[in-house]
C-alpha cells in the first residue's frame, strides 16, 4: 500500500515537471518567433519594399518555415553549397606571413599576369588586390593604443551590432572586415554583424559569400533588389539591428585591438555623444596599417560641403581620452540606437555616396548632442584615392543638406558653386526640416560660432555681390585666370573660376585674386592686372585695388573712374574705358547678397551681446 502511494506521488510529480516544461517551451517558441520573424515573415512593410528589401521565405515540403541556418538569409530552400567553390584567400598566417603586424607588402617581381590583374584591381577597386588576397583576412595587427588607453578599466558596455553596407566590395577585404569585429571584440560585446548587401552583382559576394559566413556565428546578411546607396542602406541595417549601441562600419576597415570598450563607454557617458574612433589608414598599394595623430578633428569645407582632416584646437580638448569633432568622417562611429532614431536616422533620400556624414555631423551638433574622437579606439581604413563616386551626384546631396540644415548660409554653398546644384532631390524635404523643428535644433550660425570658428573664417561674409559677372551686351562671363593672369571672356559656365566677389573694402576678386586698374608706363591709358588677394578683413586697401559697382550697373575703378567694358575693337577686348551710362558694353549683371551680409551681421552682433 505504501509503495503504491509513492508511486503515484512520482507519477505525479512527472507529470507536472511535464507539463511545466511544455509551458516553458511553449513560452520560448513563442519569444522566439517574435524575436526571429523578420528572418522569414511574409509580409513586408511599405518601407521594405520602397528600399527594394528581400525577405526571404524558406519552407520545407510540408509548408513550415525553416531558420537561416546562422543567421544567414538563405536564397533558396534547401541549397547544397558543397559544390560552391570560394574564390581564393588566406585563412591564417604565421608570423612572417605577408602583411602581418600591419607591415606593407609588394610582390618583388611580379610577373605579367601578375601586373595585369594588378591594373584590372586598381580600375574595378581602386587599391591592390592582388597584395590584399595573399594576406591572411585574420591577419594580426599592432595595438596602436597609449600606454595609458592600454592601462584603462572600462564597466561592462553593451552589446554593439555593427553593420557593414557594401556594394560590389572585394572578396578579402570584405572578409578581412568581418573577421576585424570577430577576432577583437569580445563575445559578450558583440550582438551581430549586419551585413547589407546594396544590389551587388559580383559573383563572389552571391552563393561564396553565403557559403563562407555559414560557420561564423553572428553573422546575417541582408540583400536588396536595387541599389540603395550608403545612407538607405545604413538605415536599413539599423531596423534590424538588436543592440542598443550601433557601429556603422564600411567594408574595407580593420579593427584594432581594443577597438570598441572605448566607444561603447563614451556612449555610456553621454548618450547622445557620437563617438568615433581614430582613423588609421591602410595603404591602397601595400595594406600597411600608417598610425595617424590622435590630434586630428574634422572638417568641412563650406563651398561642397566635402570633408576633410584638420588640427584640433586647444578649446577643443575636453580630455586626453575624447577630443570634439565639428564634422564626423562616415568610415566608421558607433551612436546609441535610440539617439540615432530620435536624429531622424539618415537622410534617405541622398542618393548613392555623398553628404550623409556632414548631415549627421550638423544634426547631432545643432539638436543637442555631440561627436568625440576617442583617442583610445583606434579603426585602420583602406585608403582609396581618387574616390570611385560620382562628384556631381555627391555634390547634390551636399546642396539638399544646406537646403535643410544651413539656413541664410546655404546662399554661400551655392555661390561658390554657380548656383549649379539648385536641381538637388527635393522629395519629402518637407519631413526633415519638421524634424529639425521638432528637436528645437540650434541655429547654423551657432554652430559656426560655437563649434566651428574654422569654418566661419572661410565664409565670405564681406561680399556684397557675389556670383558670375555677366557682360549685357555679349553674353560672355569673366573668367580669372591660373598664375594671376589677366582674365578673359568666356562663354558662361557652373565653373568656381567665374565667380566673382566685391567686398565692403571694395576688392573684386575670384580664385584669390584681386583685380587691379593700373596706368600704363607712358600712357595715359590703364592696364588691367590681377595680384594675389588676403581674404582675411582689412582697412589698409590701396585705391588701384577699389571698385564699385553702381546703379546703371556698371563695375567703376575708384581711383580713375573708368568703367570695366569690351572694346570689339581691340584684341584685348576686355578694357577700362570712360563710363557710359546707357552703353551695354559696360553693363555686367552681378549677383547682390547684401541682405545676407546684413543679417549676418546682425546674428553676430546678437551673439555677441547674449555673451
Amino acid at each position: 500500500m505504501r509503495l503504491r502511494k509513492i508511486k503515484r506521488f512520482i507519477y505525479l510529480a512527472l507529470a507536472l515537471v511535464t507539463v511545466y516544461n511544455f509551458v516553458q517551451l511553449m513560452r520560448w517558441t513563442e519569444n522566439y518567433g517574435e524575436r526571429e520573424s523578420h528572418l522569414f515573415r511574409s509580409e513586408q512593410s511599405e518601407s521594405e519594399v520602397e528600399a527594394g528589401l528581400v525577405i526571404d521565405e524558406t519552407f520545407t515540403e510540408d509548408g513550415y518555415p525553416v531558420k537561416s541556418v546562422h543567421g544567414v538569409e538563405v536564397k533558396k530552400s534547401g541549397w547544397n553549397y558543397s559544390d560552391v567553390q570560394l574564390p581564393r584567400f588566406v585563412e591564417r598566417g604565421d608570423q612572417w606571413s605577408p602583411g602581418e603586424d600591419g607591415q606593407p607588402f609588394q610582390f618583388v617581381d611580379p610577373s605579367k599576369q601578375k601586373a595585369q590583374e594588378k591594373m584590372n584591381a586598381l580600375r574595378d577597386y581602386l587599391f591592390d588586390v592582388t597584395v590584399s588576397d595573399v594576406i591572411s583576412v585574420h591577419r594580426r595587427l599592432p595595438d596602436l593604443r597609449s600606454e595609458r588607453c592600454q592601462r584603462e578599466e572600462y564597466v561592462d558596455v553593451p552589446a554593439a551590432s555593427v553593420i557593414v553596407v557594401f556594394h560590389n566590395e572585394a572578396w578579402t577585404t570584405l572578409l578581412r572586415t568581418i573577421s576585424s569585429v570577430l577576432d577583437r571584440t569580445p563575445a559578450y560585446q558583440l550582438m551581430e554583424i549586419l551585413l547589407i548587401d546594396d544590389a551587388s552583382t559580383k559573383e563572389h559576394l552571391k552563393q561564396p559569400l553565403e557559403k563562407y559566413i555559414q560557420s561564423l556565428i553572428k553573422v546575417r546578411l541582408i540583400r536588396t533588389t536595387r541599389r540603395l546607396g550608403i545612407s538607405q542602406g545604413r538605415n536599413l541595417g539599423y531596423q534590424y539591428a538588436k543592440g542598443n549601441i550601433i557601429v556603422f562600419m564600411d567594408s574595407h576597415a580593420e579593427c584594432l585591438p581594443g577597438w570598441y570598450e572605448p566607444l561603447a563607454s563614451t556612449i555610456m557617458t553621454d548618450q547622445k555623444a557620437i563617438a568615433i574612433p581614430v582613423i588609421d589608414i591602410i595603404d591602397p598599394n601595400t595594406f600597411a596599417v600608417e598610425k595617424q595623430s590622435e590630434s586630428r578633428i574634422g572638417g568641412v569645407h563650406i563651398h561642397s560641403l566635402m570633408f576633410f582632416w584638420m588640427e584640433r584646437r586647444h578649446a577643443q580638448v575636453s580630455n586626453n581620452l575624447r577630443i570634439e569633432s565639428p564634422t564626423l568622417p562616415g568610415a566608421v562611429f558607433a551612436i546609441s540606437k535610440q539617439w540615432f532614431s530620435r536624429l531622424g536616422m539618415f537622410d534617405p533620400y541622398l542618393l548613392i555616396w555623398g553628404g550623409e556624414n556632414i548631415e549627421m555631423s550638423f544634426k547631432a551638433w545643432m539638436c543637442g548632442g555631440s561627436l568625440l574622437i576617442t583617442t583610445c579606439s583606434h579603426v585602420a581604413h583602406l585608403k582609396r584615392t581618387p574616390q570611385n563616386v560620382d562628384l556631381e551626384r555627391a555634390l547634390l546631396n551636399s546642396a539638399r543638406v544646406a537646403e535643410v540644415w544651413m539656413d541664410q548660409y546655404k546662399q554661400y554653398f551655392h555661390e561658390k558653386s554657380a548656383f549649379k546644384y539648385t536641381q538637388f532631390n527635393h522629395k519629402n524635404i518637407e519631413s526633415r526640416i519638421e524634424l529639425r523643428n521638432s528637436l528645437e535644433c540650434k541655429s547654423f550660425f551657432w554652430f559656426l560660432d560655437v563649434v566651428s570658428p574654422e569654418l566661419l573664417r572661410e565664409i565670405d561674409t564681406y561680399s556684397l555681390y557675389l556670383g558670375q559677372l555677366t557682360n549685357k551686351a555679349y553674353g560672355v562671363c569673366l573668367e580669372a585666370q591660373q598664375n594671376y593672369a589677366t582674365p578673359e571672356l568666356t562663354q558662361c559656365k557652373a565653373l568656381s573660376s567665374q565667380v566673382w566677389m566685391l567686398r565692403t573694402d571694395g576688392r573684386l576678386a575670384c580664385h584669390g585674386s584681386a583685380l587691379i586698374g593700373q596706368p600704363s608706363s607712358g600712357s595715359d591709358d590703364m592696364k588691367l592686372m590681377t595680384a594675389p588677394v588676403n581674404t582675411s578683413w582689412t582697412h589698409d586697401i590701396s585705391p588701384e585695388h577699389q571698385w564699385d559697382y553702381d546703379m546703371h550697373e556698371r563695375l567703376v575703378h575708384k581711383s580713375s573712374g573708368l568703367c570695366l567694358g569690351i572694346n570689339i575693337y581691340k584684341t584685348s577686348k576686355l578694357q577700362m574705358m570712360n563710363c557710359i551710362s546707357n552703353s551695354k558694353e559696360m553693363k555686367w549683371s552681378f549677383p547682390s547678397r547684401k541682405d545676407f551680409y546684413h543679417l549676418h551681421q546682425q546674428m553676430a552682433s546678437s551673439a555677441d551681446d547674449e555673451q
